[in-house]
């Protein structure tokens, strides 16, 4: 990710999907006391261990959120297959039914726009997008911030909808794209990360 900025210090990072923090705790230390990072984080055993690898590392410029990002705010179905010792839970996807077959839990979401409004995030300079398909949704609720900012994205796609949903967000915002990878197709597909840079 280095390649990105020159120099991370003083930079506001937001990471959609912190998990336990990997990709948080790092950028913390590379932006620095000047800069912040905003970590999101719905699945509460996720959360817990990030909380305490923040607490570990010392770092006041991290502040961690137990919630999914959306573009409605308000509480959500949060999808449990495989328990939530994996990495697989998410919100509804469009068209998915539940039963009571399924465990579920209800998680808080926020829109991102609303958390920049109300002071409680930064603008970003650069956000990573790793919500197990939701990338759209997520970035529907920063459309604003998005368009004042013109942040870096590095983006996991995790199905053709969520491609499609992101690049009707993006394009019109004049955004280039790469594929990480050199094993990865040149235009974003489900299964690869890809950087989306602001066009000058």
């Amino acid at each position: 990710m280095l390649q990105f900025f020159p120099d991370w210090t003083g930079k506001h990072v937001w990471d959609l999907g912190s998990h336990y923090g990997l990709y948080a705790i790092g950028l913390a230390r590379r932006v620095g006391p000047s800069g912040s990072v905003a970590a999101f984080e719905p699945n509460p055993l996720s959360f817990a261990r990030l909380q305490l690898h923040v607490r570990r590392n010392k770092l006041n410029n991290l502040s961690a959120f137990p919630c999914a990002v959306s573009n409605v705010a308000g509480l959500q179905r949060f999808f449990l297959y495989e328990g939530l010792e994996t990495t697989t839970s998410h919100l509804a996807y469009e068209g998915e039914t539940w039963n009571e077959s399924i465990p579920t839990m209800e998680v808080t979401a926020a829109r991102l726009d609303d958390m920049v409004e109300n002071g409680l995030i930064h603008l970003p300079d650069f956000i990573k997008v790793d919500v197990e398909g939701h990338g759209a949704i997520a970035l529907a609720g920063a459309i604003k911030s998005l368009s004042q900012a013109r942040p870096s994205l590095l983006i996991g796609f995790h199905s053709q909808n969520e491609v499609d949903g992101i690049l009707n967000i993006l394009k019109p915002l004049n955004y280039r794209v790469s594929p990480v990878s050199n094993k990865a197709p040149p235009f974003p597909t489900s299964g690869f990360d890809y950087i989306f840079d602001p066009s000058k």
